[in-house]
């Protein structure tokens, strides 16, 4: 996970609204291309989305764990 994390979790980010109000983009990258899974509501529903595509895609468990 990069330093500069604004979520602390890998592959989510938060995003604002017009309003202002906080969201949560979920995104994995497959075979060369980012593939955005979702803007969120919480950033819980952004995590679990993330770790179903790594699950779906074959991702190994330790897959941006910090050691």
């Amino acid at each position: 996970m990069q330093t500069n994390s604004t979520s602390g979790h890998q592959g989510v980010n938060i995003t604002y609204s017009r309003k202002g109000i906080p969201r949560y983009r979920a995104t994995i990258h497959s075979k060369n291309k980012k593939i955005t899974l979702g803007t969120f509501d919480s950033i819980e529903e952004a995590v679990k989305a993330r770790a179903i595509a790594e699950q779906n895609l074959g991702y190994h468990e330790n897959h941006g764990k910090v050691k």
